[in-house]
């Protein structure tokens, strides 16, 4: 491999210690509480189903005692029934391995995500993962085992399968979402005023018969607690610090002002439609707009859409405005959610105003 240039040499070394040294950090807090992660709301919910049933999942008692069964604190499970399916398999193991073979999932997804998303080859590529990996939504979603990194992974998969022509297999992939809905649910809709019917179809088809089962095993009371449950977590701050309503409050103008930002969403995707990295970002940046619950480890989602979006090649000021929401991000903690809502409606105003690719309108592979 040949030596890098200057500026991707800088980044390397600069991410590089960042990435090491979060990485340190994270593995230091999970070997020394293996119950301060998600993955035991996951782990709790699947041991409620398969001893009591799948329609009390959501019922805290019952949480709360499959976690104290594990030797963990008790987290509130807030995600879908198929989540707890996923999980279901591992709680063969004991919790701590069960968390390992978790993690080895999660940090896999993650690399195949950058793997097929990234853009450029080499000492590029390479710097685009410390560069992800020196994020603290980033790493704190892998010390988690967060599932919004599958949703990641399934984003990227879902692109890659688009740009062959795949449609229907990306949409099937695309389900994944309802591992954690908030993430990217808009994105299926993106895909279907941009004219991919077959992939939209095929989301439609297996998302729908995935939802009937989950509601069917949850029957009407185990729906009723899931509602009581997903309104009860909403009081948390925490859980919408980064969400429009968290950052400027749940009055009806700002009802309004995400359904004007959604509809922009969808009008960015249907006139950036020839550009499948668009379309999706369009999607995934509107899924943020709209959704009540967003926390800081979700952004990892956004981390493929910024690859997504330097693989079309775009115009050099907005290479340095990515680079600026990286500096936000990495600030994320101190600074709030105000900045990152800023990056987010500044991102989707470029896409709807017709953000352009080079004129010979080919994505670039290398991003220098």
């Amino acid at each position: 491999m040949r030596r890098p240039p200057l500026p991707t040499a800088v980044a390397l070394v600069g991410t590089g210690v960042a990435a090491v040294y979060l990485i340190a950090y994270g593995l230091q807090q999970a070997i020394a509480s293996l119950s301060n992660n998600d993955f035991r709301a996951y782990f709790a919910a699947a041991l409620v189903g398969l001893r009591q049933g799948w329609d009390r999942i959501y019922d805290f008692p019952l949480q709360k005692a499959a976690a104290a069964s594990i030797d963990t604190s008790w987290q509130p499970f807030a995600n879908p029934p198929p989540l707890a399916w996923l999980v279901a398999p591992f709680t063969l193991l004991p919790f701590w391995a069960a968390y390992l073979a978790w993690e080895v999932l999660v940090v896999a997804a993650l690399l195949l995500a950058w793997r097929l998303a990234a853009p450029g080859g080499g000492w590029t590529k390479l710097a685009h993962l410390t560069t992800a990996l020196s994020l603290i939504p980033v790493v704190l979603a892998l010390w988690l085992g967060q599932a919004c990194v599958l949703v990641a992974a399934a984003i990227a998969v879902a692109w890659w399968l688009l740009r062959r022509g795949r449609d229907v297999e990306a949409g099937l992939v695309l389900t994944v979402i309802l591992f954690k809905p908030q993430d990217a649910f808009l994105v299926p809709a993106a895909l279907l005023v941009a004219g991919r019917l077959r992939a939209f179809a095929a989301w439609a088809l297996a998302a729908g018969l995935v939802a009937t089962i989950a509601a069917l095993t949850l029957g009407s009371h185990g729906l009723q607690e899931m509602l009581r449950d997903l309104a009860a977590l909403e009081g948390v701050a925490l859980n919408h610090r980064y969400a429009v309503s968290g950052t400027l409050g749940q009055a009806s103008w700002v009802l309004g002002l995400q359904a004007l930002l959604g509809l922009g969403a969808l009008y960015a995707a249907w006139r950036r439609r020839a550009s499948g990295e668009m379309v999706i970002c369009a999607g995934l940046l509107g899924s943020f707009l709209l959704t009540p619950h967003l926390s800081l480890q979700d952004f990892t989602v956004l981390v493929v859409g910024a690859w997504l979006m330097l693989r079309t090649a775009p115009p050099r000021w907005f290479r340095f405005f990515l680079l600026a929401a990286y500096a936000l991000a990495v600030f994320a903690i101190p600074l709030g959610g105000v900045p990152l809502l800023m990056v987010e409606v500044a991102w989707l105003a470029a896409l709807a105003a017709g953000l352009q690719h080079y004129q010979d309108g080919r994505p670039q592979q290398d991003d220098p």
